[in-house]
């Protein structure tokens, strides 16, 4: 049951790849200025968000067979409307719908692979992220065969049949959500642990942020401070995203020997190591290739190891936590980078910041190691 989702992520990061690579052609396509074409990524983001919530509080109501076909229809609708969108408006809103479908099939994916494999899940989520990356890898290859022979918006068409493909073997898969757990003196539910809620939302914001940081701001800096050429410092990017496919291939086996405490908690020790490395040897073009690997090998079992996490402590409220928490990483996406941007100028990586961010990382994955699971209750597979 989880191959179909390992082939759906496939082809979410092929989607992902796709992101990163065609808003130069976006923006002349839909003719947009050049200084709002940045608005395709904020409003594709703010759909991602949407469905983050609104798909894994569904999740935790419905059968997942009721709801995973409003995040592929999302998906599809949006290839159909950036064929149809004829001004920047259309192409904005397409981007919105593709946003949203893009966020719900993540936390869709994500949350229904956890229940299936509870109360193990990292190996699997790992797994998942590989497939993931690997799509992610091939993304721009595929954005740039598409465009030898067609216009942008056909890239974004063709990602949205390939979901219409999916979604019959999608159907073929229904987790139902656990019953939710009841104070016996009042028979009311049992309220959520907020504390540890916001523990895991601080998490994801500071980590996704600083891992999306980077792999955006370590181009610039090998261009700007290490002195490569533009193409050169462009293959940084690609040894990050193979940096951090190759960790989530080791963190599933690792998962099977290691708790996910430990992992969160030796990742991001081992995360301020390396970004030490990178301030202390700024200029060093060698060393900024193995720091980029390394950052991407770390940051590979993270994710899949916190989601785990967030499966075992709120058993029974996976799609709204995992919702929330996806959210707040996107939100993070939208601060961490800027930030670093603000502190460097825009002519380094700015990876002070990111170096405070692996550092509070530690104190959070700490207080997370530390923290107690929620009211448990078992989820029921057909």
């Amino acid at each position: 049951m989880n191959l179909v989702f390992f082939a759906s992520f496939l082809m979410l990061g092929i989607a992902g790849g796709l992101i990163g690579t065609s808003i130069p052609y976006l923006i002349a396509y839909f003719d947009v200025p050049p200084d709002q074409g940045g608005l395709f990524v904020t409003i594709q983001t703010v759909g991602g968000i949407i469905a983050n919530i609104a798909i894994g509080r569904l999740l935790d109501r419905f059968a997942s067979r009721a709801v995973v076909w409003i995040a592929s229809a999302a998906l599809a609708l949006s290839g159909g409307l950036m064929m149809l969108a004829a001004s920047m408006l259309g192409g904005y809103l397409a981007m919105l719908v593709f946003g949203f479908g893009f966020g719900g099939m993540l936390v869709a994916g994500n949350t229904i692979v956890t229940r299936l494999n509870l109360p193990h899940a990292a190996p699997q989520l790992n797994i998942l992220s590989v497939c993931y990356g690997i799509g992610a890898t091939l993304g721009p290859q595929v954005t740039r065969w598409i465009l030898q022979t067609a216009p942008i918006p056909n890239a974004y068409l063709w990602i949205g049949l390939a979901q219409l493909i999916l979604l019959p073997f999608l159907f073929a898969v229904s987790v139902r959500p656990a019953a939710r757990p009841v104070d016996q003196g009042t028979g009311a539910a049992q309220p959520l642990a907020w504390p540890l809620l916001i523990l895991f939302a601080a998490f994801l914001f500071v980590y996704t942020g600083a891992e999306i940081g980077f792999s955006a701001w370590i181009s610039t800096h090998m261009i700007y401070v290490a002195g490569l050429p533009s193409g050169d410092a462009a293959s940084y990017v690609s040894l990050f995203w193979f940096g951090i496919t190759a960790g989530r291939v080791v963190g599933s086996q690792l998962a099977r020997r290691l708790s996910d405490e430990t992992i969160l908690i030796g990742a991001a020790v081992l995360l301020t190591g390396v970004v030490g490395v990178i301030l202390l040897f700024p200029q060093n073009p060698a060393i900024g290739a193995g720091v980029t690997f390394a950052f991407g090998f770390v940051c590979g079992p993270v994710f899949p190891s916190a989601l785990a996490l967030v499966g075992r402590r709120f058993p029974d409220s996976i799609g709204k936590i995992g919702g929330g928490i996806l959210a707040a990483g996107n939100i993070g996406v939208a601060l961490i980078p800027w930030l670093q941007g603000q502190v460097s100028g825009g002519v380094s990586g700015g990876f002070g910041v990111t170096f405070a961010c692996a550092l509070i990382l530690i104190g959070l994955a700490v207080l997370i190691g530390r923290s107690k699971p929620a009211a448990q209750s078992a989820a029921h597979a057909v």
